[in-house]
């Protein structure tokens, strides 16, 4: 809006607001009157300039002259940022592979309710659905970070968290984790960022939902920390070493080797790796 028409009073203090794209106009002030306009920090924004002249420190001194008084003050965006993370393990250990991929997709605003010291209050969350971040490798202790995710207006920015298998690899090698993380962080007004809550969903339950939908999932238990377990597949075969005569035959070793289908081996090399001692894979 635009308030130069408008007879607008300051508070005792002399303080006043306005928006972006408004304008405002102070009466009364005599020419000649030194004076002084300080910007107050808002979370998102650094004072940079009025017109031309320099604003880094956000106050700006000057002498009110006849005419040309009119001050265009421009703001930089300040964005903070920040981290959330997932953690890997692969049979109970940490795994720092390249096997998984990892996406973390950020959620349109939505319809929630948060606790505060006046109690129970309805919010709108800030939308973070420009954030879209892929990652295919943990560091060696497990963990996917998503970092430098930027965020601007105070308020609470709401993420998902999936796991797929790389491409190439074959499904049928692991026990996939069947959840889906859900993440919840709050960016306050004095620029500090709260730790991350997750919330761990079904895949199945979620399947097809739009992000309004996923808001009651936010009001589940929470973790300090997400973590996707998968398990390798194991499979088990039974041999039977028996004589021309249908007897059963003693004392005889197996090795049990991986190998692929251009990889086959003769009987002299699996004499070789029997008698190998560094190979331990043998069953009597």
């Amino acid at each position: 809006r635009d308030y130069s028409n408008t007879v607008y009073r300051t508070s005792k203090d002399g303080s006043f607001t306005i928006k972006k794209g408004e304008s405002i106009k102070l009466l009364n002030i005599p020419v000649g009157a030194t004076y002084k306009i300080t910007e107050k920090r808002v979370i998102g924004y650094v004072p940079y300039k009025v017109g031309n002249q320099s604003f880094d420190d956000g106050t700006l001194v000057g002498t009110l002259a006849e005419t040309g008084n009119a001050l265009n003050f421009i703001n930089k965006v300040n964005p903070t940022n920040i981290a959330i993370s997932v953690n890997k393990t692969l049979d109970g250990q940490a795994y720092s592979g390249s096997k998984f991929g990892y996406t973390l997709t950020g959620l349109g605003s939505m319809d929630t309710t948060k606790l505060d010291t006046d109690g129970k209050t309805f919010i709108k969350t800030n939308s973070a659905a420009t954030v879209s971040t892929n990652l295919k490798t943990p560091d060696k202790n497990g963990k996917v970070e998503f970092k430098n995710l930027k965020l601007v207006t105070a308020g609470v920015y709401r993420f998902k968290i999936t796991e797929a298998l790389a491409e190439g690899e074959n499904a049928f090698d692991y026990k996939m984790d069947t959840n889906t993380w859900l993440a919840e962080i709050e960016l306050l007004e004095s620029g500090e960022v709260t730790a991350a809550k997750y919330i761990k969903v079904k895949n199945s339950d979620i399947e097809g939902k739009t992000d309004e939908e996923l808001a009651t999932y936010f009001n589940n238990p929470s973790s300090e920390k997400a973590v996707f377990e998968n398990e390798t597949t194991h499979g088990s075969a039974t041999v039977n070493k028996k004589n021309q005569t249908g007897g059963n035959v003693s004392d005889t070793e197996f090795a049990v080797m991986k190998v692929s289908s251009e990889d086959i081996f003769t009987a002299d090399d699996i004499n070789t790796i029997i008698k190998d001692a560094s190979m331990k894979t043998h069953m009597a």
